[in-house]
């Protein structure tokens, strides 16, 4: 081979180097990026734990005022169990039942089998957006449950319950 031929293979010994190791690259990049999103663990998030809602969006419209006031001196509270929740809303209204969640889709439902108590305002807007909760976004420190995009509760687990 003569010495322009061995500079030609040279090259292109270079170029297929290259091309290799880019390719082996994309190849990499390619299959981190195609992972997928193993979704929420729904046990870590909700189960055994006790949220106080801390906030209400209803009809668009975000409580506030003398509304808000009671989510912090009343017991507004969901305690989540494997399966179960026990809610306390106000004046002593109970709701309890069942929830699933999907940590995939971040779906989410409750079915209320007991409603019970003294009825007010701020407790039916709660009450109203819980029956028709459909999913939910947040981790185990700060929840939203939302029945759509104008309705949903802000749950918080960092708070003291004693």
């Amino acid at each position: 081979m003569n010495k322009t031929g061995h500079c030609v293979r040279a090259a292109f010994d270079k170029l297929a180097f290259r091309i290799g190791a880019l390719a082996i690259m994309l190849a990499l990049a390619l299959t981190w990026c195609s992972c997928e999103d193993e979704g929420d663990d729904v046990s870590e998030i909700f189960v055994d734990k006790k949220f106080k809602i801390t906030g209400c969006v209803y009809n668009g419209v975000n409580v506030n005022g003398e509304e808000t006031k009671k989510f912090y001196s009343n017991p507004y509270y969901i305690d989540f169990k494997s399966g179960a929740f026990v809610a306390e809303l106000a004046s002593g209204r109970k709701l309890s039942g069942g929830w699933t969640a999907d940590g995939d889709s971040r779906g989410m439902r409750f079915d209320i089998r007991q409603n019970e108590g003294e009825d007010d305002v701020l407790s039916r807007k709660v009450y109203e957006i819980m029956k028709n909760i459909r999913n939910y976004s947040g981790d185990a420190n700060v929840i939203k449950l939302y029945k759509d995009g104008n309705n949903f509760l802000i749950l918080n687990a960092n708070f003291d319950f004693n």
